[in-house]
């Protein structure tokens, strides 16, 4: 995983176990866009429980509440040989666009 913090905020850092919200767009490097979620809808997780990219989870592990961030997610912490068989082909890099919103 390649990261780069865009935006530093002030509120709490992640950690294993937290619930944390926030808005992401994937994109591939072409620049053609995946999916998204936005202030209206962001995309909630628990840490540690999966249910997202693997780098998405390490990249979150990193910033802390308010921040914006790059990932850049090699096909092993992504998609893998296979893809989503949908919008991201099989080993893909994927780009990420996240704010971190909430940490509970």
């Amino acid at each position: 995983l390649w990261y780069h913090i865009d935006g530093r905020g002030e509120g709490k850092t992640v950690r294993q176990g937290s619930q944390v919200s926030y808005t992401f767009a994937s994109l591939l490097l072409d620049g053609t866009a995946c999916y998204h979620a936005d202030v209206d809808e962001p995309k909630m997780i628990t840490m540690g429980k999966g249910g997202v990219e693997a780098g998405v989870e390490e990249g979150l592990l990193y910033m802390r509440e308010g921040d914006s961030a790059t990932f850049i997610i090699p096909p092993h912490l992504a998609h893998g040989n296979f893809g989503d068989r949908n919008k991201i082909p099989g080993n893909t890099v994927i780009i990420y666009k996240v704010t971190l919103l909430e940490v509970d």
